[in-house]
């Protein structure tokens, strides 16, 4: 069967479906025809699903970095701040 007419059967049998319900072989066609469907999507979309999970992966990295640069930047300021106490201590 050719794409478009896949595509017509599958709209007439979800019509149908929705309208007056399908006999036993009709809903094993239509489950049939959904399956092609979602093989196709998968196949579709696998290489931008990869892609977005690389690029969730590499923002995860650069969030954890960048975690470890904040987290540094806080000790350093309580070190000066630190600092900075004692010494005015030592003004008299």
């Amino acid at each position: 069967m050719r794409e478009d007419q896949k595509k017509s059967r599958f709209q007439e049998l979800r019509q149908r479906q929705q309208e007056s319900g399908l006999s036993e072989a009709e809903q094993a066609e239509l489950t049939l025809l959904i399956k092609e469907v979602e093989a196709a999507e998968a196949s579709y979309l696998s290489p931008t699903t990869q892609r977005l999970r690389q690029e969730r992966e590499s923002l995860e990295d650069q969030n954890r970095c960048l975690e470890a640069l904040v987290s540094r930047k806080e000790a350093l300021a309580r070190r000066l701040r630190d600092f900075l106490a004692e010494a005015q201590s030592l003004i008299p």
